[in-house]
């Protein structure tokens, strides 16, 4: 595909040229960059030391329209990728995870 191609598709639909990227990745390489990403946020932050009453907690995270499921446990202030069963799953389509990480999207509104 043509370079000025592919920039229109991202264009169009940049939540859809995501879905696709996620598509390709292994689904443990992802969890990892993204506990990776979580954990370098929290560092400093006082919620990291709050995680501590939660450590050994498994959490999922599913975005159904990818489709994708990637479960983390937490430990000292922060998350690690884990395989084993979750406690609680979070699911929600991409769009809904990109608008919460934006802020643009309020947690309970989506609970709801």
């Amino acid at each position: 595909m043509r370079a000025a191609a592919v920039r229109d598709i991202l264009m169009l639909d940049p939540h859809a040229a995501l879905r696709h990227l996620l598509r390709l990745a292994p689904a443990t390489a992802q969890a990892q960059l993204l506990a990776l990403a979580v954990n370098q946020l929290l560092r400093g932050q006082l919620i990291a030391e709050r995680l501590g009453d939660l450590a050994g907690k498994r959490l999922a995270l599913r975005v159904d329209d990818v489709p994708l499921a990637l479960t983390f446990e937490i430990v000292a202030g922060g998350l690690r990728h884990s395989v084993r069963a979750p406690h609680v799953t979070v699911r929600g389509t991409l769009a809904d995870f990109i608008a919460l990480a934006r802020r643009r999207e309020d947690p309970d509104a989506l609970f709801f």
